[in-house]
């Protein structure tokens, strides 16, 4: 679980980079996680076979587990990011953006979103007509949330209640319970024996179809072209 990891292990900068990543990388991410999972399985396997899966359960799958709900906050910035800059775009006249009033749109919008909450875009983008924000997408938030915030990231009732799992008994960190994994696979409608890359590869694609239905039904206002310039002097760097 959670400290299983020296200061100077990689896996310790990984669970805490909370930046925002797109599909394409999260998802490269989940594979090099996977393959490491599956080569370290196989290894402890073949080196101590009659111990094997004792010793993965208590000693290694909780890492890996946790690499990939500290992959799940990024994804949820990712979506987070994306809806404002959806928002920004949505017009209140019929002018095209150029990129520094659309640069403006955005601030604003983040300044709302801090100031007020999600109200504003949630009623915006009309983001309750969409069922996944109140299902897939609500449970990564409550996911994300307990990972960042729970200094033990015990399953809290809000997660309990959403998984229908039974309240008032004690459960292992959220990287650790397996009756957790199981009621992740139940709703997600994965297969029994699903692990945490799995949970995270479906609510990344999950993420994507929902960030996709809502381009597609938000009326958003062009950007308007702008010459670039061949300037060295003004490359970014």
């Amino acid at each position: 679980g959670r400290g299983r990891a020296g200061v100077g292990d990689p896996r310790e900068s990984f669970r805490r980079q909370e930046a925002s990543v797109d599909s394409s990388t999260a998802r490269k991410i989940i594979e090099i996680i996977k393959n490491d999972r599956d080569v370290a399985r196989d290894l402890l396997e073949k080196d101590i076979p009659e111990d094997a899966s004792y010793i993965w359960q208590s000693h290694y799958e909780a890492d890996y587990n946790e690499m990939c709900l500290a992959l799940l906050v990024a994804v949820r910035h990712q979506v987070e990011r994306e809806l404002v800059l959806i928002a920004a775009r949505v017009p209140d006249d019929r002018r095209e953006l150029d990129q520094a009033r659309y640069r403006h749109e955005v601030e604003n919008e983040r300044k709302r979103l801090k100031n007020d909450g999600w109200k504003g875009i949630i009623a915006k983008l009309q983001l309750e007509t969409f069922s996944s924000w109140d299902s897939s997408m609500k449970l990564l938030q409550i996911l994300v949330n307990l990972y960042k915030h729970d200094p033990w990231v015990t399953p809290d009732r809000e997660l309990l209640s959403f998984l229908n799992l039974p309240m008032g008994v004690p459960y292992a960190p959220l990287a650790e319970s397996q009756d957790v994994k199981e009621g992740l696979n139940a709703y997600l409608g994965l297969e029994e024996r699903s692990n945490f890359c799995d949970i995270a590869s479906e609510l990344l694609d999950r993420a994507d179809q929902f960030l996709a239905e809502v381009k597609s039904k938000t009326k958003r206002k062009k950007l308007k072209r702008h010459a670039v310039s061949l300037n060295p002097d003004t490359f970014l760097r």
